[in-house]
């Protein structure tokens, strides 16, 4: 697998933005600009192929105020890192809010970047033979 798709995706939800709906909790306009910060700081850190650096930044973009794009982003960052559990949450997570929000295009990336973390999250399977 090419480690530049990651980075496009990051790219690429930037570009489509990381807000939130106007359901989403409202920060004042200095909260929000360091929210901006924050995203961009992890951006590049995903450039600079940062993975573990980059977590921290989009965490806390989410803590402030949680979108889908900006969870996708975290699972993007958390599935590069092997985090396969953690980054089928943040996907399930951020499909949810997406549909909940009617953000069909959010709903549908989630459900791209699921499809294709499935198959790597180990299992165990046990048969259990009766004599």
């Amino acid at each position: 697998m090419s480690r530049a798709w990651p980075i496009t995706l990051v790219w690429a939800l930037v570009l489509l933005g990381a807000t939130g709906s106007a359901s989403a909790q409202t920060l004042s306009p200095a909260e929000e600009a360091e929210r901006t910060r924050l995203f961009q700081q992890g951006r590049k850190l995903v450039d600079e192929g940062r993975w573990a650096d980059a977590a921290g930044p989009f965490r806390r973009v989410i803590e402030m105020r949680s979108a889908p794009k900006a969870l996708i982003a975290l699972a993007v960052v958390e599935r590069e890192l092997r985090h396969y559990v953690e980054a089928r949450s943040l996907l399930l997570r951020a499909k949810q809010d997406a549909e909940r929000e009617g953000l069909a295009d959010d709903a549908a990336q989630a459900e791209k970047e699921l499809a294709a973390l499935v198959p790597l999250i180990p299992r165990v399977k046990l048969t259990v033979w009766e004599n």
